[in-house]
């Protein structure tokens, strides 16, 4: 049995503004006071958020240009879906 998918470009839109959100808000200073003898571990710490911050805007991305495929393929459905249409007309 096939599924039938639809991928909303607002839906994967919306999906992306989130994800740049949450990398901003990732990437944004830590508010956390450092512990001289913690300093490293903060660091570590810091470092991996980063990546984490990074792999959010590139999800980002993805899911913006996933949103452009998507409305092309609405685009030729409804093409097709008119000239359908059209043809059982005559």
């Amino acid at each position: 049995m096939a599924a039938d998918v639809h991928l909303d470009p607002d839906r994967l839109r919306a999906h992306a503004r989130r994800a740049d959100a949450l990398a901003d808000r990732l990437g944004a200073p830590s508010p956390v006071e450092h512990t001289p003898g913690l300093r490293h571990d903060v660091d570590t710490i810091m470092a991996t958020v980063r990546r984490v911050a990074g792999g959010l805007r590139e999800l980002a991305v993805d899911l913006r240009a996933a949103a452009r495929v998507a409305e092309e393929i609405d685009a030729a459905a409804r093409v097709r879906l008119l000239r359908a249409v059209d043809g059982a007309r005559r």
